[in-house]
């Protein structure tokens, strides 16, 4: 990339307003809201004739028109929030920071910043590519241990069907995530992990159901570590427009390896989401808080510990854009 488009860039991201010119119609995207017509039938403008913004070439051209791009792209599939722990099925623009309180059956108690999450961008109308923060962690009371942790450092996802609130309202997407092992000693698996995942959801009216599935892939030492199948399950419902309240389920089941082989572990998920609040055009903040504890297995410390923690406290702080 040359020094003047790596300008052109950077001067779109830190000052989107000047350089987006979406016209008031296309940013609000409040749920039940549908137009994908109306965008693609919008002008550049421009004093001159010019083609479509669609159409458009070129570096410039292409960051000039992000948001025209990201409000077309939501504005034809589902209005619903992330989830607190799943996956979302559907395309996402945002930061995202989220932290972890967990506290294990050994009395230990973790601490994760970050919790893999970050910058969340729609490059296009049908695509997501996450460029995430590997995240820190803190273990107090029983071998105490602070440092990274693995980095899931890839995410691209691609959007199969979709349809907006009052078209449909449902979602269809496969994904790919890849987690390399950064962290300190005491907080790395020393392998990497590949995690295809397809999921989907469908709403009824203020109400929602998503699922997730995937595999979770060694790259090598899959003798002790394994393959596992990680499925969640999402009951979603808006409430006054910008209160989500939520319950999940998220399994995990190994299919092999020393660790956990044979072994399988189910957490519930209850907590909310706060918002969209905007702040100003597209820019806006929500937060969200819950609580995640398991439904099974019993308590087992050989040979790893299983469930992973006994209880876990979720906040999720989202500036979408």
């Amino acid at each position: 990339m040359t020094c003047a488009a790596a300008a052109v860039i950077v001067s779109r991201l830190a000052d989107p307003a000047a350089h987006a010119q979406v016209p008031a119609a296309a940013v609000d995207l409040g749920p039940g809201q549908s137009q994908a017509a109306l965008m693609r039938e919008q002008p550049v403008p421009d004093a001159a004739p010019t083609p479509a913004w669609e159409e458009e070439r070129g570096v410039e051209a292409y960051f000039r028109n992000w948001f025209r791009r990201v409000a077309l792209a939501q504005s034809e599939q589902p209005g619903w929030v992330a989830a607190l722990v799943a996956p979302p099925p559907f395309l996402v623009e945002q930061m995202r920071y989220d932290q972890y309180i967990e506290h294990l059956g050994n009395d230990a108690s973790v601490q994760n910043f970050g919790v893999n999450k970050g910058l969340q961008l729609i490059p296009d109308t049908t695509e997501e590519i996450d460029i995430n923060i590997p995240p820190y962690q803190q273990r107090q009371n029983k071998n105490p241990a602070t440092g990274f942790g693995d980095w899931q450092f890839a995410l691209f996802k691609q959007r199969l069907l979709s349809a907006g609130p009052n078209d449909g309202n449902y979602v269809l997407s496969g994904w790919i995530t890849a987690t390399a092992p950064i962290g300190a000693s005491k907080f790395t698996n020393h392998v990497f992990f590949v995690n295809p995942n397809i999921g989907g959801g469908k709403g009824f009216g203020d109400f929602d159901i998503q699922a997730t599935f995937g595999p979770s892939i060694p790259t090598s030492q899959s003798h002790l570590y394994g393959t596992s199948l990680v499925s969640n399950l999402v009951f979603q419902y808006r409430f006054e427009k910008v209160i989500w309240p939520e319950v999940e389920f998220n399994w995990t089941d190994w299919l092999n390896g020393t660790q956990h082989g044979g072994s399988n572990q189910v957490l519930m998920t209850v907590g909310a989401v706060l918002g969209k609040f905007t702040i100003h055009d597209r820019f806006g903040v929500a937060l969200g808080v819950g609580y995640q504890f398991p439904l099974t297995p019993a308590f087992r410390t050989e040979p790893a510990l299983l469930p992973v923690y006994q209880r876990n406290w979720i906040v999720s702080l989202r500036t979408p854009f």
